[in-house]
């Protein structure tokens, strides 16, 4: 019972708008649902299509490290104390915002770079200390094997520091700039729907309203009162309808008039006859015989 009263009571309250008010509702409604389906969609695009594309970057510099690594070992036989190892990872790492290198040799089982590494020693290669890289295991962590000549001498370990998603900070910032470009969009897109709305509700009231302030014109005499519409639409056609009826109603009350003329003038002959005899009669002229009365 209360729903039913609620509902009775909100579609009072919307009969009370002007019909141009509730068009324009409707289409900033509009606007806004589909604006929110938008948002919705790249949400799911976000979490589901542009992680990957994240990933695939991440081990994407990975490979590169690796491949870059492994060469340096082909060229000097070593990857521990390698100043040129170092400049690959710490260049490696410039190249993506918040990201983090680990590079080791599988050999004897030494950390040759970590950029996790807690200390003076961040960097430097042999360095098995304290450090805040995720273990090997960790989710959110890329990783490339340094092969040379078909053995895997070494590994580098990539990952985004506080994203298991490997969103970099340039990745978030774009992310977030992507949800405030839609947010935008989404209040202009209301705004340019609402505008279209009231001015589409207009044009569809103005000939209507017309039509009321002829009827209401006729209603109170001025049988001379038309819309004057013409067009191919279905208004326009409503409007030439209204004039077509407003001048068969003029042509009935002049036909009305003329009738009622005519009947006046024909039964005033024969009362004026009839008049002029009593008289006569009243007056003695005439005797007040059967024939005469």
């Amino acid at each position: 019972m209360r729903r039913e009263s609620t509902r009775k009571g909100f579609f009072y309250r919307w009969s009370r708008f002007t019909y141009t008010m509730r068009v324009t509702a409707c289409f900033g409604l509009i606007a806004a649902m589909t604006a929110l389906v938008a948002i919705g969609v790249l949400s799911f695009v976000w979490d589901q299509h542009f992680q990957s594309y994240t990933k695939e970057n991440m081990q994407s510099l990975a490979d590169s490290v690796a491949t870059r690594v492994a060469d340096i070992y082909r060229e000097t036989g070593r990857l521990d104390n390698n100043g040129e190892v170092i400049a690959v990872a710490k260049y490696a790492e410039s190249l993506s915002s918040g990201a983090g290198i680990v590079i080791t040799n599988n050999l004897n089982h030494s950390i040759v770079y970590d950029s996790a590494a807690i200390g003076s020693g961040i960097g430097l290669t042999g360095m098995n200390g304290p450090t805040l890289a995720p273990p090997p295991s960790a989710a959110g962590i890329e990783t490339s094997n340094i092969v040379v000549d078909g053995v895997a001498v070494g590994s580098v370990r990539v990952w985004v520091y506080g994203s298991d998603a490997l969103l970099t900070h340039t990745d978030e910032q774009f992310r977030d700039q992507s949800y405030q470009a839609m947010l935008i969009a989404a209040a202009a897109a209301i705004v340019l729907a609402s505008c279209i709305g009231f001015l589409f509700a207009r044009a569809l009231v103005s000939p209507i309203n017309r039509m009321t302030k002829t009827a209401k014109a006729i209603a109170e005499g001025d049988m001379s009162a038309r819309t004057e519409l013409h067009g191919e639409d279905e208004v326009a056609r409503l409007g030439e309808t209204f004039d077509a009826m407003a001048d068969s109603i003029e042509r009935d009350r002049e036909l009305e008039r003329r009738l009622t003329t005519d009947v006046a003038h024909e039964l005033r002959t024969p009362r004026m006859a009839i008049q002029s005899t009593v008289e006569a009669m009243v007056d003695g002229v005439f005797e007040a015989d059967e024939e005469r009365l």
